[in-house]
């Protein structure tokens, strides 16, 4: 299944560093923030391959900085 949602920069697929195999998450990073947005309203909540996908827009933080 593919939908057109835009162009992106980066896709990082999350693998075990022992066998290699997809952990089932990843990371895309997007040139333009609409173009996240609309891939999260696009995915979020979608079943591929029987599985139900999970979209959340990354926190960043800075350096030095805690999140709690």
């Amino acid at each position: 299944m593919c939908i057109r949602v835009c162009v992106n920069v980066a896709v990082r697929l999350v693998k075990d560093p022992r066998t290699q195999r997809p952990k089932g998450f990843g990371f895309v990073k997007f040139v333009r923030e609409i173009d996240a947005k609309n891939a999260l309203k696009a995915m979020n909540g979608r079943i591929v391959n029987s599985w139900l996908i999970f979209v959340e827009l990354a926190e960043t933080t800075n350096p030095g900085e805690s999140s709690s």
